[in-house]
């Protein structure tokens, strides 16, 4: 059973092995765990586990927004290990930023890239987290803005 938590320092061997699958290249790793240093420092970073195992991350950025008049959490990152697929990874980590989100009083924004790796075409990884905004939309009787499929704004108020 995975297991959602919040990363720690100890937690970047296995997030690096997911990046470099994600992104199908070896980055050096040195310099992504400056990387990663400054990220866990400046932002939330949830982490799925399955028997001391990362199967998933996900990267929150707490800001405040004029445009917004107030504290925005953004999903900026989120992948799932392949061999962990349709194990409701993806939804649970969606719904840990929403519950941290809620907790903070912030609105929760998903924000997709348009860059698409073989592992996650953009359209699937946009049709998945649609579905999941509708869902969440639906269940919550929220408002939700779209933006022309590369962003979902969703309130978490």
């Amino acid at each position: 059973m995975n297991q959602i938590r919040e990363a720690d320092i100890q937690d970047f061997s296995g997030i690096y092995h997911l990046v470099c699958l994600l992104e199908e290249t070896q980055f050096d790793k040195d310099d992504m765990h400056e990387v990663f240093l400054h990220v866990i420092d400046n932002n939330t970073i949830f982490v799925s586990c399955e028997n001391n195992i990362i199967t998933g991350y996900l990267v929150l950025s707490i800001t405040y927004q004029m445009h917004h008049c107030g504290k925005v959490a953004e999903i900026i990152e989120l992948c799932v290990d392949d061999a962990y697929h349709n194990r409701k990874i993806g939804t649970t980590l969606l719904q840990k930023a929403q519950e941290y989100a809620i907790h903070i009083l912030a609105e929760l924004h998903i924000l997709l890239q348009k860059s698409e790796t073989k592992r996650c075409p953009s359209f699937l990884c946009a049709q998945w987290i649609y579905q999941y905004a509708l869902h969440f939309h639906k269940s919550h009787k929220k408002v939700m803005k779209h933006l022309p499929m590369t962003s979902f704004f969703l309130s978490a108020l």
